[in-house]
């Protein structure tokens, strides 16, 4: 058995004007949800969208199309 190695995670600052965008899609018995947040540099959240679709598709497309909407 490995040892565990301690992780060093943190986030870090993206750059001035740069603004991260995370995409999530939940699948399950023909329907999915699909959320989308946007932060800046600070981590202030600039804006958001969430939904759920009577349709699914694998978790790939789902995300695209969370980005799309």
């Amino acid at each position: 058995m490995l040892p565990i190695q301690p992780a060093d995670r943190k986030w870090i600052k993206h750059s001035r004007g740069v603004v991260k965008i995370n995409v999530v899609a939940a699948i399950e018995e023909g329907k999915m949800g699909l959320g989308v947040i946007v932060y800046d540099e600070d981590g202030f959240v600039l804006g958001g969208y969430g939904c759920v679709k009577d349709m699914t598709f694998n978790s790939e497309w789902a995300e695209m199309m969370a980005i799309e909407e």
